[in-house]
This record gives C-alpha cells, sequence and structure tokens, in this order.
C-alpha cells in the first residue's frame, strides 16, 4: 500500500476514583512473561484524569469548548449568508440556559455584534432567532442591536463634526 500512515495520538481519558499515575505505557504492563515485553509499545499518550478536577472546573471547561465551537460555526459560515441564517437556531441554543451569567451575557452580546456588523444576516432573522431561544434572548438582542445603533449614530455624528472641523481649517 503507498498510502502514508497518519500519526496516532493515544489518548486516556480516565474517570477512576483515585488518581491515575503518568507513566509510560509499557510500566503497566509489569505482570506480562518477560518474553512477550518486546511487543508491548512504547509511547507517551495524552492524559485526562476527570477524578482531579471538581464539577465547577468541568463545567468551566465545557462553556470555553461551547464558545469555541460556536466561534468555528459563526466563521465558518460568516461568508455564506443562507446557510449562517439556517445555522443560527442551532449556534443561539447553546445560550439557552445560560443567559443569567454576566460572562455569558457579555459572550453572546459579542456573537450578537458580530453577527450585526461582520455578516450580512439581517437584524430581523437575529432577533426572531434570539425570540425563539427564550423571550428574555429577544429582548436581549433588541437592546443589544439599539445599542450597537446609538453607538453607530454617536461614531458618525463624532466623524461629522471631525469632518467639519477639517473644513474649517482649509
Amino acid at each position: 500500500n503507498k498510502e502514508e500512515l497518519q500519526v496516532v495520538i493515544p489518548i486516556v481519558f480516565y474517570h477512576g476514583k483515585k488518581k491515575w499515575h503518568h507513566y509510560p505505557f509499557h510500566h503497566y504492563f509489569d505482570s506480562v512473561d518477560s518474553s512477550l515485553k518486546r511487543f508491548i509499545p512504547s509511547f507517551e499518550y495524552v492524559l485526562t484524569d476527570l477524578s482531579q478536577f471538581d464539577s465547577d472546573q468541568i463545567r468551566e471547561i465545557l462553556k470555553q469548548s461551547i464558545h469555541l465551537l460556536v466561534s468555528i460555526m459563526l466563521f465558518k459560515e460568516s461568508f455564506n449568508t443562507s446557510k449562517l441564517e439556517q445555522d443560527l437556531k442551532i449556534i443561539l441554543t447553546f445560550f439557552k440556559d445560560s443567559l443569567s451569567s454576566e460572562l455569558e451575557r457579555d459572550f453572546l452580546e459579542t456573537i450578537i455584534e458580530y453577527l450585526f456588523h461582520g455578516t450580512k444576516v439581517d437584524s430581523g432573522v437575529i432577533i426572531e432567532n434570539m425570540n425563539e431561544i427564550s423571550k428574555y434572548g429577544g429582548e436581549f438582542a433588541m437592546s443589544t442591536a439599539s445599542i450597537l445603533r446609538a453607538r453607530g449614530r454617536e461614531e458618525g455624528r463624532e466623524e461629522g463634526r471631525e469632518e467639519g472641523r477639517e473644513e474649517g481649517r482649509e
């Protein structure tokens, strides 16, 4: 076969009661007959030992993973408006039960701001999808949209004043 071999990274996902002691793989086969030891591969592995995490740490890791997943989904479809509009409900569903946390609201505000300014998704579609995940979600999207519009108006006024000052100097 002329196909190039692929690298395999072994991962041990341990969820026992005691702490896992991270030794070289062959160490775990001490009771094997010495004539067979040469057949035991010797390699490193990535260890995830859940016994060393408390529930809050695991929840925090999951939140970070969800943030990464949501960001990747948005970036992937950011130039495909129709696909992004289709996926928007799925993306926003990740926030359905977490809008009570300030961190989650801040992240969601960033997502909404990105949707308004970084994509061509219609604001009505964004608000409609936010309404579908929760009443609060729709209100949140509308208030975020209002803040962004106000910020845009203020920036526009500031640019106009700056241009006026420059014209006055000429």
